[in-house]
């Protein structure tokens, strides 16, 4: 399974429940690369929430840290 359909993205979901989806797609789709992971996440956010943590300067999470990224989301 690969995350390379619009079917993935937020769209209105809360970022709670859309985190814990992501991950269980992350878990199926056999992705182990941590970059990989993270550039799939920030396509698949509300663009505006998106923009807003990769745009938050130093606090902005490494794009190599997963974990980092759900937490800012």
């Amino acid at each position: 399974m690969r995350l390379e359909s619009d079917r993935y993205f937020q769209g209105k979901q809360t970022v709670d429940a859309y985190v814990d989806k992501f991950e269980d797609l992350i878990n199926l789709s056999g992705y182990s690369d941590d970059l990989t992971i993270v550039l799939k996440f920030q396509h698949s956010l509300n663009p505006v929430l998106q923009d807003k943590i990769a745009e938050s300067g130093r606090d902005r999470p490494p794009d190599n840290t997963p974990d980092k990224w759900y937490v800012a989301a």
